[in-house]
């Protein structure tokens, strides 16, 4: 059997492109669910970044998703409802932007944590503003710091549904939304 051996032209084509976006929602059992459908943002694009980061400062997170040849798609989330608290460090000791600080969010019995980080992957970001989900929870227990200057800080009972900054050399922490 003979091949004629053609190439197809990629030129105006992603070779993997225009797959259906894909969401994906923390079961709390360790798993993960795939919400697409039901969330609205099951779109036939060709995605190749995001940024996660609370676009209208109203508390939960929105996505911005940058397509391959195409205009990138803001995916708002106007969640209503839920607890949450989002944290701004600012070093002193340490980088400005805290880059390289592990956060650790006690509530309700459960620890979460984040890592500040300054980049995500190709084409993708994250905000240095660290923001935890707590659905139900009706207060944080507590929160400590781990500078990259190994300066250790812990909060007791920060404020809910707030946007709070926290300096490396001071106490406490301040209410900013």
């Amino acid at each position: 059997m003979e091949k004629s051996g053609k190439l197809v032209d990629m030129d105006q084509s992603s070779l993997n492109g225009f797959e259906r976006n894909a969401l994906l929602e923390n079961d709390g059992q360790g798993g993960f669910d795939n919400v697409s459908y039901h969330r609205g943002v099951s779109l036939e694009q060709d995605g190749r970044g995001i940024v996660a980061f609370d676009m209208d400062l109203d508390g939960d997170i929105d996505l911005y998703v940058a397509n391959y040849r195409r205009r990138g798609s803001l995916l708002r989330n106007d969640t209503t409802g839920r607890n949450w608290i989002a944290v701004k460090l600012v070093g002193s000791r340490s980088n400005r932007d805290a880059v390289g600080a592990r956060l650790t969010l006690t509530a309700g019995g459960v620890n979460q944590i984040r890592d500040v980080r300054a980049g995500e992957g190709f084409i993708s970001g994250s905000t240095l503003v660290q923001h935890f989900g707590l659905a139900d929870t009706p207060h944080v227990d507590s929160l400590t710091i781990r500078w990259p200057s190994g300066l250790v800080q812990s909060i007791e009972n920060p404020p809910i549904n707030h946007h709070i900054r926290i300096n490396e050399d001071s106490e406490g922490y301040e209410i900013i939304r």
